[in-house]
């Protein structure tokens, strides 16, 4: 409802006076209706006694020789109520009216029901009859007094009514108020609140105003609620919303859209408006803020879009979200403007996580296997390695769907069904023949923070008829390294019940010593690029400083991205346990590795001969 609208409402006056008149009427209607009801009854019992009191007088008097006149005459003065005596005896009448407003015809006085009374008696072989109508002034003085005393009642209950009524029907529209603005407001700060904003929004549009849509995020905001307490961040916020407030007529529309977003519409459609505009904003933001001996610093992100006629006030907020991400991805006190090619990014994005996350329903990841072999070319474990064929975008590399899981939070599912493809495959390779000592499969880091993590692979494993012992876990150096607890708990846990551990991409981190020695690791594999180096001098001494120290900690090696026979040759040269690389096999498909046997051809290595082979 429009402001007019209310304040029609509001002014328009209430029919209550009205009411009262009809409730008065109708009471007033009644009350002198019961009273003539009730005063005529009373009235004719009493013409019934005077009645049979003229009927004696005439008794008495006839034998004195009176006429019915005087008999009437005298009747009339001896009873004051009377209003009409009429005295017959023998077919003589007289009638006496004390009153001219008594009604004289019979049929009339029955149609009205006037209260009176007629008796008869015989006498001698003739019939004497007396009739007494009552005067009505009474009944009529009565239903004046009730009327007056109804009046003033009601007159003294309107008031106190009335003067009670206004006093709710004020705190009514005070009450009514209070749940329009808290409908349309912001608690925290008054201003307008989400869904208002948006009707605001869309209002502009609708009218063709030109102007930028602002959504703009305080950074940092739950930091200051961890460190300082949830009141401090509020009054951050407040502080935040003055300071919006003080950029004056510029700001069309201003409101709360979130806990740390604000959205305001600003007038003009230049950018240039919108770049003064936000570095004012940033100015006002770069003075700190004071609150309970603190002195805090807040900076704000923005993201711009144009307002246009076309576009619905979802759609607008949607552009400015996108244009907030993109700020916010830069870094703090950032501002960005609406990018098409941006959108089309976010948009390409999420329907590849809707994708992905169909694809994992399905089943339709599938597992590649990278042998790594020791000096002699027998092939001691195999990396199962995630391969993704999109319908539409062909194969997907593992570092972009990986990420869409994890950001997701498909991670914990993709991992644990690409786990339980691995163990259902290595039971099948060993069916066949290949006497593959174990797989190595990668964890992500995400995956640790599952508490229940040690006993769903364990029940997965064990699931597929494999032991702990048949499965190697795999994690980055950075993921290894991570100084949480709960991360250091899991890796325990799974080493507790049998699985072996090893750290992928070593050296490519921040690796600690100390955290080596705590962690129960069983390998380390060290990152390709180290090995491309080594005929660099400081390249090979960083190699072969690792090689020792990873002998040194009772860890294996395995070197990984072995590509020439020259790598090959020095690694083995200078001790190194394990290889893995082109030129010891591509990723391959399970049969293709099957195939292989269990030993591969290397330069220079010592031919063993292959069990499978020799069995069949």
């Amino acid at each position: 409802m429009s402001t007019n609208a209310t304040t029609s409402a509001r002014s328009k006056p209430p029919l209550y006076g009205w009411h009262f008149a009809a409730t008065t009427l109708l009471t007033l209607v009644m009350l002198a209706a019961m009273t003539v009801h009730f005063g005529f009854q009373a009235l004719a019992h009493t013409a019934r006694d005077i009645s049979g009191a003229v009927l004696k007088h005439v008794e008495a008097q006839q034998g004195l020789g009176m006429a019915p006149a005087d008999i009437v005459e005298q009747s009339l003065k001896e009873f004051h109520d009377a209003a009409q005596i009429e005295v017959c005896i023998g077919g003589r009448c007289a009638t006496r009216t004390a009153s001219a407003d008594t009604p004289f015809n019979a049929e009339l006085r029955a149609g009205l029901g006037w209260p009176c009374a007629t008796q008869a008696v015989a006498h001698r072989g003739s019939t004497r009859t007396a009739t007494v109508c009552m005067a009505i002034d009474d009944v009529m003085e009565d239903i004046g007094r009730d009327v007056m005393v109804l009046l003033i009642a009601q007159a003294i209950g309107f008031g106190i009514w009335f003067a009670a009524t206004r006093r709710f029907v004020a705190r009514r529209e005070i009450w009514t108020e209070r749940v329009a603005r808290a409908a349309t407001t912001d608690a925290a700060t008054g201003l307008l609140n989400r869904a208002s904003f948006r009707v605001a929004l869309d209002e502009a549009a609708a009218r063709g105003d030109e102007g930028w849509l602002v959504l703009a995020g305080i950074d940092e905001l739950k930091s200051v609620n961890e460190l300082h307490g949830s009141s401090v961040g509020d009054h951050v916020i407040l502080t935040v919303a003055e300071r919006l407030k003080d950029l004056g007529a510029v700001v069309r529309v201003l409101g709360r859209t979130g806990g740390d977003e604000f959205a305001f519409v600003l007038d003009g459609a230049s950018p240039t408006t919108l770049e003064r505009s936000l570095s004012r904003l940033r100015a006002a933001m770069a003075a700190p803020i004071e609150h309970q001996g603190l002195l805090l610093s807040a900076s704000i992100s923005a993201g711009a879009v144009a307002v246009e006629r076309q576009l619905s006030a979802a759609e607008l907020m949607r552009r400015a979200n996108v244009a907030l991400r993109a700020a916010k991805k830069v870094g703090p006190d950032s501002q960005s403007i609406f990018n098409v090619a941006y959108d089309i990014e976010l948009r390409k994005h999420h329907q590849l996580r809707l994708d992905l996350m169909n694809a994992v329903e399905r089943g339709h990841l599938e597992l590649v296997y990278q042998p790594i072999v020791d000096a002699r070319g027998q092939v001691v474990v195999a990396e199962a390695l995630a391969r993704w064929k999109h319908q539409e975008l062909g194969f997907v590399s593992p570092e972009v769907f990986i990420a869409a899981a994890e950001s997701s939070g498909l991670i914990h599912e993709l991992g644990i069904a690409l786990l339980k493809k691995a163990c259902e495959d290595l039971a099948a390779a060993r069916r066949r023949g290949l006497p593959l000592k174990r797989l190595a499969v990668n964890l992500s880091p995400a995956q640790l923070t599952n508490p229940d993590l040690a006993s769903i692979v364990y029940a997965v494993v064990r699931g597929a008829g494999l032991e702990p012992a048949d499965i190697e876990l795999e994690l980055t150096e950075s993921a290894a390294m991570a100084s949480r607890q709960d991360a250091t708990q899991q890796l325990r846990e799974l080493a507790e019940v049998g699985f072996a551990i090893s750290i992928d991409d070593f050296g490519t981190g921040y690796s600690s010593l100390s955290r080596l020695q705590t962690l129960p690791l069983s390998k380390l594999k060290i990152d390709r690029s180290f090995v491309r180096a080594f005929e660099e001098p400081s390249g090979a001494v960083l190699l072969d400083a690792m090689m020792d120290l990873s002998r040194r900690l009772g860890l294996s090696c395995v070197c990984e991205g072995v590509e020439t026979a020259a790598q090959m040759h020095w690694l083995r040269d200078h001790g190194c346990d394990l290889f893995q690389g082109y030129l010891i096999g591509k990723p391959m498909p399970l049969d293709q590795l099957i195939g292989l046997g269990f030993r591969v051809p290397l330069p220079g290595a010592t031919v063993a001969p292959d069990p499978a082979r020799r069995s069949a």
